[in-house]
């Protein structure tokens, strides 16, 4: 409002902040109308504006003193007369002025008009004046805003009343001043920020410290009743997160403040938040939600659990009187009733509570009401002493011989408040499970129903996973719970699991909910397998229901590996039972119904199956035995309808379809039950010799899906030896080749590029190692090792595609590496040379080095394409001869555009004087030159990029992942042998391989294995060999290797532009180069080690653009290395004005600092080093105090403090105190400057 005040009335008036003298001085107050205040929901509305004269009565005026409340100023509000319209906007904060039309008062107004119920007292409402005509007015401190009217002049006998009267007595309606003056002003600092949403929190923490910490009894009490007042008027905003926010507060002031009387507060509300019988207006039912929002606070807290008749009976007629209220209104009051069972006993409830809802409930569920059902079903569950079953049963259904619950059933799906009413669905499913009966009508009346609605789906699935986490099980109810599973409950449960995992971003509240819920069936069917149902023959029952209607039942589950998660529930005989119902969807003969993906899916959960933990028995194995047949007779075989071997043209469908993968899951299956060459050796003989006998059947060779050549005809006689010999079962080498040459000889009749030579190459080996072992000499000793061949070979093997490879090699290369010695290990580190493509030969090598200088390098490899694991060579060979077409025609292409380019007038280049050439020949001879170079080099210039070529991509792929495998070679390698020169030549080799393909997306997955392996490689002992001084000066050359310049830079692929390593490359050249520091067994003062870190340490030092980095010492100071005290105290000393760099300083100080509790622990063991590193700081923490201002950085004098702070002693501290005092002298100076 704007106020205007006369010249003798502004003496008395003026804030005492305004100069006081006779001149006239306009004071206005402009307040923005129509905001929403947040915190305490006071909604303030714009009155119109009205004129005041001279003579208006002195009680006209706020009954309170500006001194009293110093957070709000008052409010000067129109009086009524005859002329003046008035309307009370009771919302949510209480009174609050509207609008009203323009009027004069009277000079004559009664004085009584300072109590009316429309005037609001200084602790709700205010008026701020401000010097100027312009400024703007504040939001007063409770949340009021005044509300702008027309300049009026004030008299003196006005002022004179305006200043206030401490004992003044308040009229009904209106807060005593000697209330307010009993605040705790700082809440109104509070209230003011408490509507900021993002800080609600604190400030709610704020406003409890505030109340639990005064001490004066009335004050708290005071500041608490008006606190709670203003918190619950706020619970009736029209904004969910503001009532959020203050019925949190409610909740936590009547948690930790004491002495709260709530039925005051409850008498209060009533006051702050009428509701009428019938909400009409828009603010009752906001008030009305008020009301239950703020005894739901109250129910939360430990009073409710306490609580006295009274107050139990005042609350629940609250709640009581919504349930006849608006839909929404009575849902909420039931869920509020209902979650109040839980903590009021049954002698409470059935004395106070029950006689109270007795007689609504009755006749609320007469009338077919939802959350009269809802409570009476809630009553029973928890109370069923005082509502029996019986008494609930006819209160739900009726007084009939033959209850109906046709239209209970009804009532729950056809309501649409029924997502509002939480734990309807729950209650009504413990309410079905007690009696067979009702699941009976339930079923038979969910299969009749259709459901169109969301809400009916939801509630029916909800429902049915309820009732699976409360199933008690029996004999009478097996039967029914198998029976709610029909086969048309099944297929629309499908129906909607398969529609809520598709995802739409439009989706509709209701859908999402019914997404929701379809998540919550999958849990509880989950949850009802491990913990409700103990009978695995209703597990195998529900399971089978399933499968039935979907038996790809994972594509439509959320939850990843849904059937194997059911299946780790089930016994053998069930697992086996399901086992045979994949198996004949396998080898059903329809493909119509059974796809190709369908028989895959059946086979991926066969082999499952197949490696479950639970088949341990011998029955057991001998099933497993008879199921590996079946599985190998498909993979190598063609097999009819019947599952014997045919001709090609007889094979069945499944056998067309699914061969390849059968074969895998024999191979993987064999892999997977043998933990040691006895074991695989076992298993392999069995199937082998199956094989064996099958093929001395005549006819049986046309029947393999890949005949053999006569070369491997011929090599099988070496399999038949083996089947032959017998093996000592402690001879672990010759169990490891007896594996080899059995599972080469099964893999032989698969489809693969291994030469049939391979086979004949491990007898020579398994021979030749006998001969060593014995100690017989070689006969041809230029012939390579054995040890080589072997490894060679096991290196091809992982070439073949294929998992189960990678883990046969890997399983047999574990029992060979006792036989291996360093320079096996070097023949698997050259397949890592990243310069080098390991599957080209050396001609093709040579062949593309002549190629021209800006050739791509992703041109390499053509010819490696038959060894790269393609699946057809023709196809390879008709792409080669195409690409060789390509490039003779491109090359003719070339010498005519050079022909025409040279030519002039049909002569000869030859006779061409090119000093005779003029401009615009030269043009032409230019451009016609530069089509020839663009055509022989298609992949510079203006050309476009070629795309690599599909045998490319192929070979590139199969380099990778041929390096990932070889990795875990060099890892089993390692933990096998960890000596001294093997965990070098490893460490080198495989952080060559980490920091080259870093930046390379492509090579992503090979820059993890190789990350694996480092951090592998630094857990590793290093076993230090006899000869100590080459092992010292092994692990220095290491070093100096690792901390090299050159290793700083990484070359690019064309090998010249130098590139900065990242810093994930740095970050682990610095762990490796402490790990060998640390493995170092010279000791913490040999001067080996030493001499070589404090070169690179000074070498830092010195060089602004340094090679080395601090980061090498920073990791050594995190290790086990005794000499990292004395590595601390070295960098300590290093702090030096005059001597080191500002920024050197600064990286050495922040390293100090960050790996202070390794340097504590090292120092304590050395109490020398200690002093001296203690003495370098103190040196140092002088040097800074003693120099001028600018010399020092704000950041080391900061670093320097808080690194002073962590060492124990009284210097240090008195010097950290003085530098921080400077600190704040230096700050005071900047800003007076």
């Amino acid at each position: 409002m704007t106020i205007k005040l006369d010249k003798k009335a502004q003496k008395r008036e003026m804030p005492q902040n305004i100069a006081k003298g006779g001149k006239k001085q306009k004071i206005n107050t402009t307040v923005a109308t129509g905001v929403k205040h947040a915190v305490n929901g006071d909604t303030p509305v714009p009155a119109k504006k009205q004129k005041f004269n001279k003579k208006q009565s002195k009680t006209e005026e706020d009954g309170n003193n500006s001194k009293s409340e110093p957070a709000t100023e008052p409010v000067v509000e129109p009086s009524k007369n005859k002329k003046e319209k008035i309307h009370s906007n009771n919302a949510v904060n209480g009174d609050v002025p509207v609008p009203a039309k323009k009027q004069k008062l009277n000079k004559k107004q009664p004085e009584t008009d300072k109590g009316s119920n429309n005037a609001e007292s200084a602790d709700e409402s205010g008026v701020v004046l401000s010097k100027s005509k312009k400024e703007t007015a504040k939001i007063v401190a409770n949340g009021d805003v005044a509300v702008p009217v027309k300049k009026q002049k004030l008299n003196k006998k006005h002022l004179k009343t305006a200043e206030g009267d401490n004992n003044i007595k308040a009229e009904p309606g209106v807060e005593s001043k000697s209330l307010t003056a009993n605040l705790n002003k700082n809440v109104f600092g509070i209230f003011k920020k408490l509507h900021n949403k993002q800080h609600s929190q604190k400030h709610i923490n704020e406003l409890i410290s505030l109340l639990k910490s005064e001490m004066d009894v009335d004050k708290r009490n005071a500041t608490c009743a008006y606190t709670l007042k203003r918190l619950v008027r706020g619970t009736g905003a029209d904004d969910k997160q503001v009532v959020a926010i203050n019925a949190s507060c409610i909740n936590a002031i009547l948690r930790t403040v004491p002495d709260i009387d709530l039925l005051e507060l409850l008498k209060n509300m009533k006051r702050d938040l009428p509701v009428a019988a019938q909400l009409k207006k828009k603010e009752e039912s906001l008030a009305a939600v008020g009301q239950l929002i703020t005894v739901y606070s109250i129910m939360q807290t430990q009073h409710f659990e306490n609580a006295t008749p009274e107050l139990l009976a005042e609350i629940y007629q609250i709640l009581i009187g919504q349930l006849k209220s608006r839909e929404y209104l009575s849902s909420m009051s039931a869920s509020f009733i209902a979650d109040s069972f839980k903590k009021v006993n049954a002698k409470t409830f059935k004395g106070h509570v029950w006689p109270l809802l007795e007689s609504t409930l009755s006749k609320a569920s007469s009338a077919k009401q939802l959350h009269a059902c809802n409570l009476l079903l809630a009553v029973h569950n928890n109370y069923p002493k005082v509502l029996a079953r019986s008494q609930l049963q006819t209160m739900l259904c009726g007084n009939r011989s033959e209850p109906q619950y046709a239209e209970l059933f009804a009532l729950y799906l056809n309501s649409t408040s029924i997502s509002q009413t939480e734990g309807a669905e729950e209650r009504l499913a413990k309410f079905l499970v007690a009696d067979s009966k009702l699941l009976a009508a339930w079923q038979q009346f969910v299969d009749a129903t259709p459901l169109k609605h969301n809400t009916a789906k939801i509630c029916v699935i909800k429902v049915i996973s309820y009732v699976l986490l409360n199933y008690q099980e029996s004999t009478e109810k097996d039967e029914q719970l198998l029976a709610l599973f029909s086969i048309p409950f099944v297929e629309f449960l499908m129906a909607e699991l398969l529609v809520a995992k598709q995802k739409n971003k439009s989706a509709k509240p209701s859908q999402l909910q019914l997404r929701s819920t379809c998540r919550i069936f999958e849990a509880s069917l989950l949850l009802s397998f491990e913990k409700v149902l103990k009978k695995d023959a209703i597990k195998l029952g529900l399971l089978n229901r399933l499968l039935q209607v979907k038996l790809q039942l994972d594509t439509i589950m959320h939850t990843p590996r849904f059937t194997q998660q059911l299946l780790n529930h089930l016994e053998v005989p069930s697992l086996k039972h399901i086992y045979n119902l994949y198996k004949e969807k396998l080898i059903c003969p329809d493909e119509e119904s059974t796809t190709k993906p369908m028989r895959e899916y059946c086979l991926n959960q066969m082999q499952f199956i197949m490696q479950h933990i639970k088949f341990e028995s011998k029955e057991d194995n001998k099933w497993r035995k008879e199921q590996l047949k079946f599985l190998m007779f498909a993979g190598l075989f063609h097999l009819d309808e019947k599952q014997q071997p045919c001709e090609p043209k007889a094979a069945a469908a499944f056998s067309k379809q699914t061969a390849a993968r059968c074969e895998e899951v024999f191979f993987s299956c064999i892999l997977h039950k043998c933990n040691d060459m006895k074991s695989l050796c076992k298993v392999l003989r069995t199937h082998v010799k199956t094989l064996d006998n099958q093929l001395k059947v005549e006819g049986t060779e046309q029947m393999l899906r890949e005949p053999r050549s006569e070369e491997a005809q011929s090599a099988w006689s070496h399999v038949q030896q083996t089947l032959l010999a017998t093996t000592k079962e402690d001879d672990t080498l010759d169990l490891a080749y007896d594996a080899l040459i059995l599972f080469l000889g099964l893999a032989l009749c698969t489809r693969n590029n291994i030469p049939v030579a391979l086979l004949s190459d491990f007898v020579i080996c398994k021979q030749r190692a006998h001969d060593e072992l014995s100690g017989k000499p070689n006969a041809n000793p230029e012939d390579p090792s054995w040890k080589e061949v072997l490894t060679d070979s096991l290196l091809q093997l992982l070439l073949q595609t294929g998992h189960f490879w990678r883990d046969f090699v890997n399983a047999l290369f574990t029992t060979m590496v006792p036989y291996l010695e360093k320079d096996n290990l070097g023949q698997m580190l050259q397949i890592l040379d990243m310069s080098k493509n390991p599957l080209r030969g050396e001609g093709e090598d040579e062949a593309d080095s002549e190629l021209e200088d800006g050739q791509d390098d992703d041109d390499d490899g053509h010819s490696s394409n038959s060894e790269s694991g393609s699946d057809s060579e023709e196809e390879e060979d008709d792409n080669d001869d195409e690409e060789m077409d390509d490039e003779d025609t491109r090359l003719a292409q070339i010498r005519e555009n050079v022909r025409a380019a040279l030519v002039d007038d049909g002569d000869d280049a030859s006779s061409v004087d090119w000093n005779d050439v003029d401009d615009e020949q030269g043009d032409r001879l230019n451009a016609a030159l530069e089509r020839a170079f663009v055509a022989f080099k298609p992949n510079s210039g203006k050309s476009k990029k070629q795309l690599p070529t599909k045998s490319e991509r192929i070979s590139s792929t199969a380099l990778l992942h041929f390096r990932i495998r070889v990795l875990d070679l060099v890892e089993l390698f390692v933990v096998k042998k960890p000596q001294m020169d093997v965990i070098l030549d490893a460490l080198c080799s495989v952080y060559q391989v980490h920091k080259l393909t870093n930046a390379d997306k492509k090579l992503k997955p090979l820059h993890e294995a190789s990350t694996k392996l480092l951090r592998k490689l630094l857990t590793q002992n290093i076993v230090q060999q006899p000869k100590k001084k080459a092992n010292k000066q092994a692990l220095i050359d290491c070093i100096e290797h690792f901390m090299a310049p050159s290793e700083e830079q990484q070359l690019t692929n064309s090998g010249a532009q130098p590139v900065k390593p990242s810093a994930d490359t740095t970050l682990w050249r610095n762990k490796c180069v402490a790990y060998l520091v640390a493995q170092y067994e010279g000791g913490s003062d040999d001067k080996n080690i030493w001499s070589l870190l404090d070169d690179y340490l000074r070498d830092w030092l010195a060089k602004r653009n340094s090679a080395h980095s601090l980061g090498s010492y920073e990791a050594l100071l995190q290790t086990q290395w005794p000499g990292r005290a004395k590595l601390a105290a070295t960098l300590a000393e290093h702090l030096q004005l005059e001597r080191t760099r500002a920024f050197r300083r600064v990286q050495i100080l922040s390293v100090l600092v960050k790996q202070s509790r390794q340097i504590q622990a090292a120092l304590a063991g050395n109490e020398q080093i200690a002093r001296q590193f203690k003495r370098s700081i103190q040196d140092f923490a002088e040097q800074v105090l003693a120099s001028e201002k600018d010399k020092v950085a704000p950041k080391e004098r900061q670093l320097l403090a808080k690194l002073l702070g962590q060492q124990s002693g009284k210097e240090l501290a008195a010097l950290q105190q003085r530098l921080q005092g400077s600190k704040i002298k230096q700050k005071e100076e900047s800003v007076e400057a």
